[in-house]
């Protein structure tokens, strides 16, 4: 199944009834019937980037690449409120405070708070590492990933607390490879992330308690990265499935498929601009977002595919 419509990055609701799409515009799909209807558009920033949804499915929010700031109802579709924050590109958004304000943090480690019903962005402070992602550990407490001048990774854990925050740095990352911060996989205990060590990537894992960064082997895993497949292409994407079981990594043009309990890789699909991958149906099927189409695929297709595929559509 398909969606004829270009994706840059894609979040699926938690009823896993909606996909919510960067393409272009920011869309909403409804994927729970035996086709898929597109419930709703919004337009009111030009170039979106990123996209976040209320925790009570009733507001969408998304930034663009000048990091100004859009919320509408995503019922009536009305716009609630917009923004020109604070005018600087960054990442993730998340709804705080029972779904009245908006945490973001810019690329250069500008943490701010949007509250949507004055219009008021309030810089929190900042953290002085380069290209900062905001990562959800639990309730007010976020972990920013970026790294310092001397390209070292940095781990700074923040509490969220009345508009202020408390913060300190965790950790500093010993090796010198450089954690790829737009994407992740996490569960309850890790956050797994690719790094870069002079184009060739490896797969590195981050312990959220004991703060304990290493390197996982995976078993058959050939070297992956711009120095060793250029025709793969860059790292796009981490997703891993709901039940620990596997692990997809991406890059721009192929998919890792990784069995994550035993350490042990599968194959590889090629595919075509990748942008996002996500699990749904239980860790059945898995959404794959392309720069031209979205497509849901049964993770066994993907399993038992043979590294001549070239197009999500003959995995289907």
């Amino acid at each position: 199944m398909k969606i004829n419509r270009r994706s840059y990055s894609l979040i699926v609701s938690s009823d896993e009834k909606f996909i919510f799409n960067v393409g272009g515009t920011v869309s909403i799909f409804d994927i729970s019937g035996q086709t898929f209807k597109e419930f709703a558009r919004f337009n009111t920033l030009k170039n979106p980037s990123h996209i976040a949804v209320s925790t009570d499915h009733e507001l969408i929010a998304y930034t663009n690449t000048s990091g100004h700031i859009a919320v509408h109802e995503i019922t009536s579709k009305a716009l609630v409120n917009k923004s020109k924050g604070i005018s600087k590109e960054g990442y993730n958004l998340y709804f705080i405070n029972e779904n009245k304000q908006i945490l973001s943090m810019d690329w250069g480690g500008n943490i701010f708070i949007f509250d949507i019903n004055t219009s008021a962005t309030t810089i929190l402070g900042t953290i002085n590492t380069n290209s900062s992602n905001l990562i959800y550990i639990s309730k007010n407490t976020y972990l920013v990933v970026g790294y310092n001048n001397e390209n070292k990774t940095e781990f700074h854990e923040l509490t969220l607390t009345d508009e202020s925050i408390t913060k300190h740095l965790i950790c500093t990352a010993t090796t010198n490879y450089m954690l790829e911060t737009v994407n992740w996989a996490k569960n309850e205990a890790n956050i797994i992330f690719v790094a870069n060590d002079e184009n060739i990537y490896k797969l590195m894992q981050y312990n959220i308690f004991t703060h304990e960064i290493v390197q996982l082997d995976i078993s058959g895993l050939p070297k992956f990265g711009l120095n060793v497949h250029d025709d793969y292409g860059y790292f796009t994407c981490i997703s891993l499935s709901n039940n620990g079981k596997y692990l997809l990594i991406g890059l721009i043009n192929a998919i890792l498929v990784i069995d994550f309990q035993t350490k042990k890789f599968l194959g590889m699909l090629k595919v075509n601009y990748l942008s996002s991958l996500n699990f749904i149906s239980s860790d059945d099927k898995v959404v794959i977002g392309t720069w031209s189409q979205i497509h849901i695929v049964p993770l066994k297709n993907m399993i038992d595919f043979s590294e001549n595929d070239t197009t999500c559509n003959k995995v289907r």
